[in-house]
């Protein structure tokens, strides 16, 4: 979900911005994202130097995080092949990958050893099979360069399938806050909101949609309540409702990957969340008395409004969880997705 609105986020700033201007600003963000995940790797998996694998196993990390770890990183004489076979965030164009993983790669480079480059041959943004970067002292390598034998493919990094899934969330995350504070640099705050808001509620709205086949099935869908702590859960928040009215209901977010985010980003999910909502209910009203981004403790939030949508009848519900295996083995959502959809709507069916 959070990729969804990094998604429609960037897409508001390519069309506000330009590609040149867009891939720029972001890059900036991303190479100093680059340089804080290669000291926290370093401390990670605890090596240290200089040489090709030192210089690459950052970016291994970092792509193991958005692929699941469906990638791969082979170690030559005089260089290294990462492979990306899978990334969460491919749903968006591809300038947000040269923004986002190229500035991150050179923002490794430059911490470990300036003398190498990444240089990105293929992209799956592009239809490419994988993302496939080549590490070297040359700039300008071509995909089938020579790089002398073959020395070791290194085996999958060890990380616990929560450390996985918890890093993979913190990192698309920054990825949405520096996308936001981007948009920020260039438009200011005012005209950020003005910007991004209908490119939000699209997001929302369409991935609302995507889901219904499986939304609909569950008491999720036929609950304001639950729909929402469904949505709050997905983006990362967690908190409660604290009181549920027939036509109102109100809640707090104690605690939010956001919590440091300029308030323009705040918006932005509100708005998402909304479009996400309408895919369900008529007339959802969102709104703020606190924000853990403006300092507050918590985040106070009310919704009214919100009427179901008018279905044709009673339908006999289907088993959510068959609808997600065979969307699943249709390739409609990817692996994560699924283990994703498979905890959340087990906490209400």
């Amino acid at each position: 979900m959070i990729a969804k609105c990094v998604d429609s986020t960037f897409r508001a700033l390519l069309e506000a911005s330009g590609p040149e201007t867009s891939i720029r600003v972001l890059r900036s963000y991303s190479m100093h994202s680059g340089m804080a995940a290669t000291h926290n790797a370093r401390v990670r998996f605890k090596f240290d130097g200089s040489g090709i694998k030192e210089t690459a196993i950052p970016l291994f990390w970092l792509q193991t995080m958005m692929s699941g770890g469906d990638c791969s990183l082979d170690i030559y004489e005089a260089g290294a092949v990462l492979e990306c076979r899978k990334c969460y965030m491919c749903i968006a164009p591809p300038e947000m990958c040269v923004a986002v993983s190229h500035g991150m790669a050179d923002g490794i480079a430059q911490v470990v050893n300036p003398r190498y480059h990444f240089v990105f041959t293929h992209h799956l943004s592009n239809g490419d099979r994988a993302c496939r970067s080549v590490l070297s002292m040359n700039k300008t390598v071509s995909a089938d360069a020579d790089l002398g034998r073959h020395l070791e493919t290194v085996a999958p990094l060890n990380m616990t399938s929560e450390e996985l899934n918890a890093l993979t969330t913190h990192g698309i995350s920054e990825t949405l806050m520096s996308t936001v504070k981007a948009f920020v640099d260039v438009h200011g705050g005012e005209e950020t909101v003005h910007l991004a808001l209908p490119w939000a509620y699209k997001g929302g709205k369409e991935l609302g949609e995507e889901l219904s086949e499986v939304m609909q099935s569950t008491p999720v869908a036929s609950s304001l309540p639950a729909l929402i702590g469904f949505v709050n859960r997905a983006l990362g928040e967690s908190g409660s409702i604290k009181s549920a009215e027939r036509d109102a209901i109100g809640g707090k977010v104690e605690d939010c990957p956001f919590r440091s985010a300029p308030p323009e980003l705040c918006a932005i999910l509100e708005e998402f969340k909304r479009g996400f909502v309408e895919a369900y209910y008529d007339s959802f009203l969102l709104s703020f008395d606190r924000m853990l981004s403006k300092g507050d403790e918590e985040c106070i939030w009310s919704a009214t409004g919100a009427t179901p949508k008018k279905e044709g009848g009673d339908q006999p519900r289907e088993d959510p969880f068959v609808i997600l295996r065979l969307r699943l083995a249709k390739g409609e959502i990817s692996s994560k997705e699924y283990e994703e959809l498979v905890l959340l709507l087990g906490k209400y069916h």
